[in-house]
């Protein structure tokens, strides 16, 4: 009977609890940069620190990187955060939830793992300072679209994998193939970086520009040597194991 209560006890204490992200307390920065930062981030090592679980609409976990941001960022190595929203939060949130292939999308591509609301916390973050480009009650929606649209024309972890990279957390590759792989296959060298914990790959950053006239179609350009050094891994990295979790976690 102990080792029951027990097991149910431990059961229990490792659910997760998804709480929503605090937003921005207020939205007054103005709206400029000079490129934009996909950041991609690979589910095995973010979930060693956090509570994560699939959400609820998605049928199976995607095998690669997921979306952490698209963030508007200036050649200085800074950002620009919380800018003035061209609606409201509640318009956002609302033109979100109104399209269920967006949502579909979303939650395959720009999950939220650990906290709900995700997509609406990285929006109300930086998404809000890329509204010179995407404008309007859909603007939201176009720029969400445009970030995911960049996650699959790279479609980094297919393309890693046919360099040699294992998710099993000990083989080792080289970090270059992997860069050179992926820059034929978006057609731009150094538009890309990693960021590890201990060589074990923690995210995958791609520098991106995109046109006014041409929002739907976001391109990667190449990264100043200043936004390349801030990979931290070693020549030879590591891919954690790719996660088993189960769809008990958020809407999307």
């Amino acid at each position: 009977m102990f080792i029951l209560l027990s097991l149910i006890a431990l059961c229990y204490a490792e659910q997760c609890v998804h709480d929503e992200f605090e937003l921005c307390t207020s939205n007054n920065c103005r709206v400029t940069w000079d490129f934009v930062l996909l950041v991609t981030t690979w589910p095995g090592e973010f979930c060693k620190t956090k509570c994560c679980d699939m959400p609820t609409r998605l049928g199976q976990m995607t095998d690669g990187f997921t979306m952490h941001g698209w963030w508007p960022s200036f050649s200085s190595g800074s950002m620009p955060a919380c800018c003035k929203y061209a609606t409201s939060r509640a318009e956002v949130q609302k033109v979100i939830e109104s399209d269920p292939a967006l949502l579909d999308d979303i939650a395959f591509y720009w999950p939220s793992l650990s906290r709900c609301h995700f997509i609406e916390y990285e929006y109300d973050k930086h998404g809000v300072c890329l509204t010179d480009v995407y404008t309007g009650e859909n603007g939201a929606k176009d720029y969400v679209n445009a970030a995911i649209k960049l996650i699959k024309q790279a479609d980094a972890w297919n393309v890693f994998k046919s360099a040699g990279a294992v998710a099993d957390g000990k083989t080792k590759i080289s970090k270059k193939v992997l860069l050179n792989a992926l820059a034929k296959k978006i057609g731009v060298e150094n538009a890309a970086y990693f960021r590890c914990s201990s060589n074990s790959v923690s995210e995958l950053r791609y520098c991106t520009t995109v046109l006014v006239s041409d929002k739907a179609n976001p391109m990667f350009q190449r990264c100043t040597d200043k936004v390349l050094r801030k990979d931290n891994c070693g020549d030879e990295i590591t891919f954690a194991p790719q996660l088993q979790l189960t769809p008990t976690g958020c809407d999307y």
